[in-house]
């Protein structure tokens, strides 16, 4: 588990799949985006700290949109958690947040992989 702060969802996400080891597939259509944020990427509304971010550890994601590069190396985040659990106790988890009514975004998953680099892929 990990807050999504100032180094955006890639590199908070990049941070645990070297810490454990492990590959990620995310599903970026279903990351929680602010209303129209579509609309402001658009328009070039960019802050100059997604950059900042992806110049530090893009050469470890691998290609993707600019949309997508803009969405998940953003470092205006909400502070929100992302929690990876062994999905034998994922129902535990979502009883737990709902209980406390708290959102709960599933947007993708982890896997193992051999020796290499942690792989990350955005779909």
């Amino acid at each position: 588990m990990t807050d999504v702060t100032g180094f955006g969802f890639a590199g908070h996400l990049l941070e645990m799949c070297r810490g454990a080891n492990l590959n990620a597939t995310i599903h970026t259509q279903q990351l929680p985006l602010l209303p129209k944020v579509d609309k402001y990427l658009q328009q070039g509304c960019v802050p100059g700290g997604t950059h900042r971010n992806f110049a530090s550890y893009g050469d470890s994601l691998p290609k993707m949109t600019a949309q997508q590069k803009n969405i998940v190396c953003d470092p205006q985040t909400s502070g929100g958690l992302m929690i990876a659990i062994d999905p034998q106790h994922a129902e535990q988890l979502e009883t737990l947040l709902a209980e406390n009514n708290l959102a709960l975004f599933k947007v993708g998953q982890f896997s193992a992989h051999n020796n290499e680099a942690c792989r990350i892929q955005f779909l």
